[in-house]
């Protein structure tokens, strides 16, 4: 009885945190606030309800015709030297691309027996080399668009569980849209770089 007691005090503590983390990102986002720094938050305070040594944001780019996750940006509590900002794999045919079509987030609690039971997983072996132990990732979705997936990891193996599932539910939509609002902020000003160099060799013809 203690024990429920105690647990149950320990999650209305974490939903209490939660709420402040959010409301400090709404406000972020409601100002303009920059979303490199807005993603610095989330690292910094996140690990209050779900517990990492590392967070990871890839998105869906189409190189060739083919779709491809590519890392935008990861921090790190631990060096980050074998699977970095800019790694990019293909969707077809990876457990990544299940969890998109599925909106299902994954659960990896032994990294190194996942490896010995997917030898093919090149993305696995590189994050074991990095120290990384377990992982949990989650799909990102803009409306009902899959724009990419957030990778939580840990260097202890058996670290996440159930309840790590429904406080990354309550969070989705905040974390979704602080990406795509980096990303539409980003297409914006390479549309507007273009624009200029554009607007530069017509001035000089």
């Amino acid at each position: 009885m203690e024990e429920m007691i105690k647990q149950q005090l320990q999650e209305n503590v974490g939903q209490e945190q939660l709420l402040t983390l959010m409301n400090q990102i709404n406000k972020k986002l409601l100002a303009g606030g920059n979303y490199q720094k807005t993603l610095d938050l989330v690292f910094e305070s996140l690990d209050l309800v779900i517990p990492y040594d590392r967070i990871g944001i890839a998105l869906l780019e189409e190189t060739d015709g083919e779709a491809q996750l590519r890392m935008k940006w990861v921090r790190s509590k631990v060096a980050v030297t074998h699977l970095n900002v800019s790694y990019a794999a293909p969707v077809k045919g990876s457990s990544l691309g299940h969890i998109l079509t599925t909106g299902t987030p994954r659960i990896i609690n032994d990294l190194i027996e996942y490896s010995t039971n997917f030898p093919d997983s090149h993305s696995t072996k590189l994050i074991l080399k990095d120290g990384i132990r377990s992982s949990f990732t989650c799909p990102l979705k803009s409306g009902n668009q899959n724009i990419g997936v957030v990778f939580f990891s840990s260097c202890q193996p058996d670290t996440y569980k159930m309840v790590h599932v429904r406080t990354f539910v309550e969070i989705a939509d905040e974390l979704s849209m602080i990406v795509d609002h980096g990303r539409l902020r980003k297409d914006s000003e390479d549309s507007k770089k273009q624009m200029q160099s554009l607007s530069m060799v017509l001035h000089d013809l």
